[in-house]
């Protein structure tokens, strides 16, 4: 995995690949897979042994990266007034959910799936927003290329 949160990666790659492009003219959607709320036992650490605790090191580091560069991208759009140019959604609980990469259980899909309809349905009015907005700025256009739009807000 490269970036826990690739949001700021996008934004960094859109940015060199347009060079007149700025932050006031990108509008960014961060979808996230969820956040880990998983604790931690200092004692149970102590007494463990450096491989023991390996994953909960890397599980820790990861989360740490991700809600990283959501801070960093939320004061980044906040400091060109465009607060609303950066949304990020991220489904509510993932406690009946196993989270290791290799969870790939069928009982374990259907939660996700159905995990994913939940955060669909809850952010519905903010999803017909942003797809509105795409719609208007299509037709704004005068290309009929689908992603030329983007070339537009520049």
């Amino acid at each position: 995995m490269f970036a826990t949160n690739p949001a700021l990666s996008g934004l960094i790659e859109v940015t060199k690949a347009f060079n007149q492009t700025r932050i006031n003219d990108i509008y960014l959607l961060s979808l996230g897979t969820g956040r880990s709320k998983r604790s931690y036992d200092y004692n149970h650490f102590k007494k463990s042994s450096a491989m023991a605790i390996v994953p909960a090191l890397i599980d820790i580091m990861m989360s740490g990266v991700a809600e990283t560069s959501d801070f960093f991208l939320q004061q980044l759009f906040h400091s060109v007034g465009k607060e609303k140019n950066y949304v990020r959604i991220e489904p509510g609980s993932l406690e009946s959910i196993k989270e290791g990469l290799d969870a790939a259980s069928p009982a374990n899909i259907e939660k996700l799936v159905a995990l994913g309809d939940k955060t669909v349905s809850e952010n519905e009015h903010l999803l017909n927003q942003i797809a509105k907005f795409l719609v208007e700025e299509q037709k704004k256009s005068t290309s009929k290329m689908p992603w030329d739009f983007i070339k537009v807000a520049r």
